[in-house]
């Protein structure tokens, strides 16, 4: 009975923090109007804006602005940065927490890099 008190609340305690995942359509959807991403990760907190046009503009407290691009590939959102990360390609899943969060997995580790709050931007 313990035993089995323990396995529910580490699946319970699993589901809340791994949340929905969101496929590759979901992602289009979501992407079809401009997001603004309050992010963290690491220990790093910034905002990212991810345009319609696939251009992408971020800002790193204390670390300035960096501009790029960003694509969905399979089930997984891809972003490039001129300066950040040294420019390497960088794909994550995205797991919905809320209505408006989200857990970022890497694509290349699965682990859990951060968490970010998206906000619809501008129609096009």
């Amino acid at each position: 009975m313990r035993r089995g008190l323990l396995v529910l609340c580490l699946m319970l305690a699993g589901c809340s923090e791994d949340g929905e995942a969101v496929d590759g359509a979901a992602l289009e959807q979501l992407f079809r109007v401009e997001q603004v991403a309050r992010f963290s990760f690491r220990g790093v907190e910034g905002v990212a804006t991810f345009r319609t046009d696939r251009g992408a503009r971020l800002s790193v407290a204390g670390q300035g602005n960096d501009s790029g691009r960003w694509w969905i590939e399979g089930d997984h959102l891809c972003v490039e940065w001129q300066r950040a990360l040294s420019g390497r390609t960088r794909c994550a899943s995205l797991r919905r927490l809320t209505d408006d969060r989200y857990a970022v997995r890497d694509r290349d580790s699965g682990r859990r890099i951060g968490e970010l709050k998206l906000t619809p931007g501008r129609v096009e």
